[in-house]
């Protein structure tokens, strides 16, 4: 028979192969289960003694996984047992968690309590949470130098850096340098937003970036000129009453009104230079005109018109 006299925490023995218990707390004499040559008498090292609080460090530890980081403390439901009896906690043991919040690794620390005695630590991973990233479509003017994406933005998770690459084809197969992004056209972006400790770093889908035309630069200036009539009895005399600058793309001039009736049959418009041949034989007088100057634009610069009245006067002297 097992006595129980000496016994000191009288809940519970372990013994036979396999382990069985019972509960002895209401028992104050002793225990014959069965004349078996495996129950235990205290010496089997894998068996706690009758004596004493068994060792949680001997128990089994079950629904330990992996666990994505949320920002909140983690506290997986473990399941203990001891030699396939299922334990009770706050009854058996009790546990505590450390580092259970952050990407990492975090522990949780069991505590054998009544039958039980001694602490066992368990570990388990905190994996890194996914980070999502949108971008919009953005429209900007050409403007001779590197244009940067400055569009909206809508991120989530990582609180790491945002940087973005450029492409020249909507599948973004065709990288260009930041720097390259200059001229007029359509490119395509793509943001990457980086991870940091707790989450995973992200890249958006292609958005469109469009580098529109900027408006052409060109100022139009129209002066009236003066020709001697005694010139002009001999032979034609040439006139530039206009001044462009800045204009982008080729420019033309054309007559768009002959305000002056005369001024059609005395006076050539070159539609290159904008230059004005007063005919041989004009008479005298004050000839009127509207010309409308276009700069064409180029792969940069949009198109501009300007109409400027022309004066032109023929008057006597040498």
């Amino acid at each position: 028979g097992l006595d129980t006299s000496s016994v000191t925490n009288k809940r519970r023995i372990f013994f036979g192969t396999p382990l069985q218990s019972i509960d002895i707390s209401n028992l104050n004499t002793y225990i014959s289960p069965v004349d078996d040559e495996d129950a235990w008498y205290g010496e089997d090292e894998n068996y706690s003694e009758a004596a004493g609080p068994s060792d949680i460090d001997r128990a089994s530890i079950g629904g330990i996984a992996s666990y994505k980081y949320t920002g909140a403390p983690i506290t997986p439901r473990i399941s203990v047992s001891y030699y396939g009896e299922p334990l009770t906690k706050n009854k058996d043991y009790k546990i505590t968690y450390k580092n259970n919040v952050n990407a990492g690794t975090a522990a949780i620390k069991i505590k054998g309590i009544g039958s039980f005695q001694g602490k066992k630590l368990v570990t388990f991973k905190i994996v890194k949470a996914a980070s999502s990233i949108r971008i919009a479509a953005q429209k900007k003017a050409y403007t001779g130098k590197a244009i940067a994406y400055t569009g909206a933005v809508a991120r989530l998770g990582s609180a790491g850096k945002v940087t973005y690459a450029y492409y020249k084809n909507a599948k973004c197969t065709k990288a260009v340098k930041a720097a390259k992004v200059k001229s007029a056209g359509t490119y395509y972006v793509k943001a990457k937003l980086a991870g940091d400790a707790n989450h995973k770093s992200a890249t958006s889908a292609a958005a469109k970036f469009t580098i529109a035309k900027a408006a052409n630069t060109m100022t139009v200036k129209a002066k009236a000129k003066s020709v001697k009539l005694a010139k002009v009895a001999k032979k034609a005399q040439k006139v530039a009453p206009i001044t462009v600058k800045k204009a982008k793309g080729v420019k033309t001039f054309k007559v768009t009104k002959w305000i002056t009736k005369k001024a059609k049959r005395y006076l050539k418009v070159n539609a290159k230079t904008g230059k004005i041949t007063v005919m041989k034989g004009a008479p005298k007088g004050t000839y009127k005109l509207k010309i409308k100057v276009t700069a064409k634009g180029n792969a940069n610069f949009k198109a501009k018109s300007k109409t400027a009245t022309v004066k032109i006067n023929v008057t006597k002297g040498s």
